[in-house]
């Protein structure tokens, strides 16, 4: 059986829906101070309309910003035969499930909660969201929550992150840039480790007591080097 994701008008309800209920609460509020005449139609529209525009302008940003991501965008996925189509920018892409490298799950932080339960609130863009799609072709895809579930997503993630504000990065994902960082710290190990290989350990030790004054990277070569030294006298 195949499943059909696009832009619909469900999940962008489902989408908007605090933005939604707050600005009807707001027409109402207008109402009731205009038509008791509690405050002037100046006083409401250059005082009182800010405010929802504050509290509302970042979910509409993260909306539009979705809307532009995927206007056009197609994904048809078939469980049986597992394979799937891509259809963007008027190409259309074949892959096998066997294709995906990673699937990152960007969910706002508020979701956090059925991890660690502390207590985050809900804020108008909460349900915003997206799917990080990355192929072995060196493609990727970001498949927002206005066109699929992204609680329950067509694919298992393989990775999935809590972010405050989930607006749709273009560049490198999340896990290269984990990736990368980690290699950079690596490198700076070995670097330290190259240059104190020739330390004493009381001078080793002094630098992981007092890690905070030292590079992390220092500390750690540090600890490798005397763990290494133990190994060798065992």
């Amino acid at each position: 059986m195949e499943n059909t994701y696009k832009i619909d008008f469900v999940h962008q309800v489902k989408s908007l829906r605090y933005v939604l209920v707050g600005l009807i609460a707001f027409i109402i509020l207008f109402y009731i101070m205009t038509y008791h005449q509690s405050f002037t139609l100046e006083l409401v529209f250059f005082v009182c309309l800010p405010i929802p525009l504050l509290l509302f302008g970042p979910a509409i940003y993260l909306h539009l910003s979705y809307l532009f991501e995927n206007y056009g965008v197609v994904l048809s996925v078939d469980h049986i035969t597992k394979s799937f189509v891509l259809k963007k920018n008027g190409h259309r892409h074949i892959y096998e499930f066997s294709d995906i490298i990673s699937l990152e799950q960007h969910l706002g932080i508020y979701y956090r909660d059925r991890v660690d339960r502390a207590g985050r609130r809900i804020a108008p863009w909460t349900p915003y969201g997206y799917l990080n799609l990355r192929l072995k072709d060196g493609q990727y895809f970001n498949l927002t929550c206005i066109m699929v579930n992204i609680h329950n997503p067509p694919f298992m993630p393989t990775d999935t992150y809590f972010r405050f504000f989930p607006y749709s990065k273009p560049s490198k994902s999340l896990s290269e840039k984990k990736k990368l960082a980690i290699e950079n710290f690596k490198n700076e190990v070995s670097h330290y480790k190259q240059n104190f290989r020739d330390l004493p350990n009381h001078q080793l030790e002094e630098k992981i007591r007092n890690y905070k004054t030292y590079y992390k990277a220092s500390v750690e070569a540090s600890r490798q080097i005397l763990k290494s030294r133990k190994e060798i006298k065992q």
